[in-house]
């Protein structure tokens, strides 16, 4: 476990979107110019995005036997741990 975190530390991001919600975020606090907006800020409200984060894996988990399976796999093992 300690060496998830060490290497966790010594990466750096290489996701795009992230990049440019930086990249936009910095040009901001640089110019004091807020017309800088990454593709990544959408303005969703928190209700929103806690909304969107229970409803996806939600639907995963009804809508793809895949996923159905494997959950129900898993809490069969841990149950019998």
């Amino acid at each position: 476990m300690p060496q998830a975190f060490a290497d966790e530390a010594g990466l750096r991001e290489t996701y795009a979107p992230v990049l440019l919600k930086r990249k936009a975020a910095r040009l901001r606090r640089e110019t004091g110019d807020f017309q800088y907006q990454s593709k990544i800020s959408t303005g969703d409200t928190p209700r929103t995005t806690i909304t969107k984060a229970l409803v996806r894996p939600t639907k995963m988990f009804f809508r793809t036997p895949t996923v159905f399976f494997f959950v129900v796999y898993t809490a069969m093992v841990y149950d019998y741990l």
